[in-house]
């Protein structure tokens, strides 16, 4: 796998979804998705994450860079990238920004 697409959430239910569908849509291949849910209630059963995506719940906010932590010691790509969750992609995306 070349790419890891860590996304850390804290109450993102209004904007992560949207993210995740633009991440589907994308023509992007070769990823996976990691979902650092740092809320205080699970953001799970509101969304819908596609089977092989990963998503663990914190329980707590940690705090931002111990959730990236959390989701880089989950990944197995080569290129780790971090999305904020009101962030949406388009087409090769992941290529495009791993020329620079």
């Amino acid at each position: 796998m070349k790419y890891s697409i860590i996304i850390v959430a804290y109450k993102a239910q209004d904007y992560l979804q949207a993210c995740l569908d633009s991440i589907l849509a994308s023509n992007s291949k070769d990823y996976e998705v990691v979902i650092v849910d740092n809320s205080p209630d699970p953001l799970f059963d509101e969304l819908e994450i596609p089977k092989g995506w990963q998503y663990t719940f914190s329980r707590k906010n940690i705090g931002f860079a111990a959730a990236c932590n959390l989701g880089a010691s989950m990944a197995q790509g080569e290129i780790l990238c971090f999305l904020n969750p009101d962030t949406q992609v388009y087409c090769d995306w992941l290529e495009r920004m791993s020329r620079y």
